[in-house]
């Protein structure tokens, strides 16, 4: 594909591929250390055309209580998301107040979400918790709080997670202790 911008690039961004700087007899013995190191940026679109927004008071100009808390989506069923743009989402400091919650739903073969983005959340990105068969696909999570894409329990099983991109996962220090050194696929 080609890709054709709308203005010149404001950063530099670098894509090269490396190569090993081990001996030939090494890679006779070894054929994967002579396969060249691809370094590239990794880019994710934010933007969407259909968009779920909370409140973005993290400067103490809103109500009392109002910093870090966003909107949320819990289901407990069925929950199917496709290309939405989802920002200022998620309940700081509040146990289960992710942006998207699929909670206890069990067997959801029909469950899913796609191509969303989902950026600067005050807690988490999407929480798969006793929900199987689940699949995320694509989707863009920048800019959170604590364990980005976060299966709970870790007996979730039979969910598709696949081609999914995470970046800027931030330290949460009233939530799970592995929290304090979050992941962005915990």
């Amino acid at each position: 594909g080609v890709v054709t911008l709308a203005r010149p690039l404001v950063y530099r961004h670098v894509a090269e591929e490396l190569d090993p700087k081990i001996s030939r007899d090494d890679c006779a013995e070894h054929p994967s250390w002579c396969e060249k190191t691809q370094v590239r940026a990794e880019v994710g679109l934010l933007s969407r055309s259909i968009k779920v927004k909370g409140s973005n008071f993290m400067d103490g100009s809103g109500p009392a209580g109002s910093e870090g808390f966003g909107a949320q989506i819990m289901m407990a069923e069925k929950g199917k998301f496709s290309y939405v743009e989802f920002h200022w989402m998620g309940q700081a400091f509040q146990m289960g107040r992710y942006p998207i919650h699929y909670h206890l739903t069990g067997l959801n073969p029909t469950s899913y979400v796609k191509g969303c983005s989902l950026h600067t959340t005050f807690q988490r990105g999407i929480t798969l918790h006793g929900t199987h068969q689940a699949v995320l696909r694509d989707n863009v999570l920048y800019n959170h709080l604590a364990h980005g894409y976060f299966i709970e329990d870790g007996n979730e099983h039979d969910n598709v997670i696949e081609r999914n991109l995470g970046m800027m996962s931030h330290i949460s220090l009233s939530m799970l202790s592995s929290d304090q050194t979050p992941a962005t696929f915990w």
